[in-house]
């Protein structure tokens, strides 16, 4: 009926109820790895209506992983330093692609980032090459999640300026 009558906001908030409605009723929406997912959409973006939702929680992506971090590179490297790593790598981290668009831009010959210094001081530090290999790891976590949430997040903008 929304559709019909051309109500975009309508059709998405009738969405999002058929969702809920459906959720462990529905043939074959009632194993836990689908209640799982529902749930998840849920909370991650209210099933597509909020940006909000999304852009907070990959804030708090960026902070909590900040701090995991923060809390490996103290162990090496001073904690002004450390902080600047952790900020940068979490920062880099939650926005997909944001490194691929850092190491593409132009830099003079030889020139190291503050950035690129503290990486190579955590990997000659004492039990340097675990303590990489495991940031690179949790790296590799936060960047899916940055990508989960950046698709919900431009799927709201989507949904809230009908686009199709």
């Amino acid at each position: 009926m929304a559709l019909a009558a051309n109500d975009h906001e309508k059709d998405i908030e009738f969405f999002a109820y058929e969702m809920q409605a459906k959720r462990g009723v529905e043939q074959g929406s009632s194993t836990t790895v689908e209640l799982l997912f529902n749930s998840a959409y849920y909370w991650l973006s209210n099933y597509g209506q909020s940006f909000k939702r999304p852009f907070y929680w990959m804030m708090g992506s960026f902070g909590f992983f900040g701090l995991f971090y923060l809390f490996f590179a103290t162990q090496i490297l001073p904690y002004w330093q450390a902080m600047a790593f952790a900020l940068g790598h979490s920062f880099k981290n939650v926005v997909p692609l944001f490194t691929t668009l850092v190491r593409l831009g132009g830099r003079p010959e030889g020139y190291e980032t503050n950035y690129n210094l503290a990486f190579a001081k955590l990997a000659n530090g004492q039990n340097g090459t675990a303590l990489v290999d495991g940031l690179l790891l949790v790296s590799y976590v936060q960047q899916f999640i940055g990508i989960v949430l950046l698709f919900l997040l431009l799927l709201a903008l989507r949904n809230k300026f009908r686009l199709k």
